[in-house]
């Protein structure tokens, strides 16, 4: 194996490390895609594959809802492929939205300016105990 085929395997395996994507079964007109861990530029074709599966998998009027609460960062590359999925969601007469992302994520949202385009609906409240 030559060393550059090394260095690409390596790279592969911590961007599998860094991201975890999980679509679960629809549960009603809701298809869920669980997603956890970094999106960057090394992680990003895992998400973007993951989201082109769920666009084919789901039928009008089902939406797509992608779960970020598991997402500690995202860059530009990522929110560029949650785009790229809403787009292609669009197309295909189903909905997009995304789900209970963290502040920093929310942040990188709302200073692209990208809230409305992507549907953000918050995290629900935590209730504490005597709530």
């Amino acid at each position: 194996m030559a060393i550059e085929e090394r260095r690409v395997g390596a790279a592969q395996s911590r961007a599998d490390q860094a991201l975890s994507v999980t679509t679960d079964l629809p549960a009603g007109a809701v298809l869920p895609v669980r997603v956890t861990g970094e999106v960057d530029l090394a992680t990003a074709p895992r998400l973007q594959a993951a989201l082109q599966a769920a666009v084919g998998a789901a039928t009008p009027p089902m939406e797509i809802a992608v779960d970020l609460a598991g997402v500690t960062f995202i860059d530009a590359v990522g929110i560029g492929v949650l785009i790229a999925g809403r787009n292609a969601a669009r197309a295909a007469g189903v909905g997009f939205s995304v789900r209970s992302p963290q502040p920093l994520v929310v942040r990188m949202i709302d200073v692209l300016g990208l809230a409305g385009t992507l549907r953000v609906a918050p995290a629900p409240p935590v209730l504490q105990a005597g709530d």
